[in-house]
């Protein structure tokens, strides 16, 4: 949306099934979208484009719930059934989880 005038510039389209996160990247160019399809996307917010997909090892049958940006935007952690995982953001290839802890029964929000 464009605020002066609440114009929409982009529809972000992609996901599979229902979004369950989205979080800003700091600088505002750059979203995460976290959905029930299993898959993470990377948005680029100035073009309007999905930049980046990804199915992070969350355990079975489990959607992801939640999904932040780390406050200098150098990490992002997402949840999926009691399981915290927080990722690197400059890694390249697969993105494997530089940190992950385990919750039961849940966890219920995330705030870095």
């Amino acid at each position: 949306w464009r605020a002066s005038d609440w114009l929409c510039l982009h529809v972000l389209g992609g996901h599979k099934d229902a979004v369950t996160s989205v979080t800003i990247h700091p600088s505002g160019r750059m979203a995460l979208s976290a959905a029930r399809d299993r898959t993470l996307r990377l948005w680029n917010l100035v073009e309007g484009r999905c930049a980046y997909i990804t199915k992070p090892p969350v355990p079975r049958h489990a959607d992801i719930e939640k999904v932040s940006w780390s406050p200098a935007g150098v990490r992002y952690a997402l949840v999926a059934a009691g399981t915290l995982q927080i990722y690197d953001a400059g890694q390249v290839g697969k993105p494997t989880p530089s940190f992950t802890h385990q919750q039961r029964p849940r966890i219920n929000d995330l705030v870095f």
